[in-house]
C-alpha cells in the first residue's frame, strides 16, 4: 500500500481519514501533521493534551460520507436478479465475497437478501469502503 492511500483515525472524533488530509471531514478540525515517524497514538496524545475530544454524530458522518462512483440502481438490479450468484459483489469489486456467493448461492439466499436491503438503504460499500448510494 503506497503512502497516499494510508488511512488513520482523526484524533478528535475517530473518523477514518487519509494520511495526507489536512482537515477532518467529520468534525472540520485542523489535523496535526502526521509523517512516517509520528505514530497515530503520539499524534492523538498531542491533540488531546491541547483540546477536549469531541464526538461526531451519526448524521454528520452520513452527511460527509465518501460516495462511490458505482451506481446504486445497477447494484440493486444485479442483486435482485443475480444476487445468489454474487453479481452485485463483483460489481462492487468485492471479488472474494463474490466468489463465495457464487459457490454458496448467495450464502444460501440470506446474504443476497441482506445485501439487497443494505443497497436499498444506502449502506452497502464497495471495495474501497465508499458508499454505493447514488443512482
Amino acid at each position: 500500500m503506497d503512502e497516499k492511500n494510508t488511512y488513520y483515525n482523526c484524533p478528535f472524533c475517530g473518523a477514518l481519514l487519509l494520511k495526507n488530509d489536512k482537515v477532518c471531514f467529520c468534525c472540520q478540525k485542523s489535523l496535526p501533521a502526521i509523517d512516517n515517524n509520528t505514530s497515530q497514538e503520539k499524534a492523538r496524545n498531542t491533540v488531546l493534551a491541547s483540546e477536549s475530544k469531541e464526538v461526531c454524530t451519526l448524521d454528520e458522518v452520513r452527511k460527509n460520507k465518501i460516495v462511490s462512483s458505482k451506481s446504486k440502481g445497477a447494484a440493486l438490479a444485479l442483486c435482485f436478479f443475480l444476487g445468489i450468484f454474487g453479481a452485485h459483489r463483483f460489481y462492487a469489486n468485492k471479488v472474494g465475497t463474490g466468489v463465495l456467493y457464487l459457490f454458496t448461492g448467495g450464502l444460501f439466499g440470506i446474504g443476497a437478501i441482506v445485501d439487497f436491503i443494505m443497497i436499498l438503504c444506502g449502506s452497502f460499500r464497495d471495495k474501497s469502503e465508499a458508499y454505493i448510494c447514488d443512482y
